[in-house]
């Protein structure tokens, strides 16, 4: 009797890529409606998560052709977000505008950039129904057998002009005056990632910043704002070291920026002579 040795091979691969992160993104899961998973049964694929890439398997006897050639079929992939912070780290992102669609029409081997935006319930209601907010269709090329592509739905960070409200107290008009935000060059002096920071005058302030500073203003604490001159990405770790100033001192070497938990990117510092 003939042994047959069946193994699976990658068809293709599909990640999602998040600029917060630098690579793959954890707050994102695959689903497939039930008409896909029907397509997989039918020509025995195998799709599986690892480690946030999606990846969709053909069988193959002795290293041979798939029995079942998926050729010619799409497969549809729903996006579901499972964090409910991603809004706060992605630029953009607006479900209710429209959920993304993704294919790969161009090229076989890459999606389409930029995706369309459709209307999901309308689109596919199974998807819409599990709270997914984006579709990608991709459509099986006979090549995928030989050379499997690998996918990226790719998210840019979301960028916020940072506001430090220092609360002061205990401190004279003086000690106070010398204060800045600044961030902590790591590289030659102008360069352009480097963050600036202005104080920002009883005249520039903007209705709501002017309302923040009246409610941290008590017993006598007297409040700064000091806002950077640029929007600044958000990080998971970020290599930016802001510190709060006095003349050429640093009071505070690691200022807070926002996380992926912070849905604005205004941050409060406490200071007190303790910091001296």
């Amino acid at each position: 009797m003939t042994q047959i040795n069946t193994r699976f091979k990658p068809l293709f691969l599909l990640e999602v890529w998040h600029e917060y992160y630098g690579g793959v993104c954890p707050d994102i899961d695959f689903t497939v409606p039930q008409n896909t998973a029907g397509i997989l049964r039918g020509t025995g694929l195998l799709a599986k998560a690892v480690e946030g890439t999606l990846h969709v398997l053909y069988r193959s006897d002795e290293a041979g052709p798939p029995p079942v050639s998926a050729a010619g079929k799409t497969v549809r992939i729903g996006l579901v977000v499972r964090d409910p912070c991603f809004a706060n780290i992605t630029e953009g992102f607006d479900p209710v505008a429209g959920a993304l669609y993704y294919q790969n029409k161009t090229a076989a081997e890459a999606l389409d950039d930029p995706p369309a935006k459709v209307v999901l319930r309308n689109v596919d209601p199974e998807l819409w129904r599990e709270g997914a907010f984006g579709v990608v269709d991709i459509a099986i090329a006979p090549g995928f057998t030989t050379s499997a592509p690998r996918y990226q739905v790719r998210f840019k960070a979301r960028a916020d002009n940072l506001r430090y409200y220092v609360v002061v107290k205990g401190f004279s008009n003086g000690d106070i005056d010398q204060l800045a935000v600044q961030e902590q060059a790591t590289g030659s002096p102008g360069q352009p990632d480097e963050v600036k920071f202005q104080k920002v005058t009883p005249a520039e302030l903007s209705a709501d910043e002017k309302s923040r500073m009246d409610i941290l203003a008590t017993d006598g604490a007297k409040v700064l704002l000091f806002k950077s001159a640029t929007a600044v990405a958000r990080r998971e770790r970020s290599t930016k070291q802001i510190q709060l100033m006095r003349n050429t001192e640093a009071v505070i070497e690691r200022l807070p920026q926002p996380g992926k938990d912070r849905g604005t990117a205004d941050l409060i510092v406490q200071l007190s002579k303790s910091n001296f």
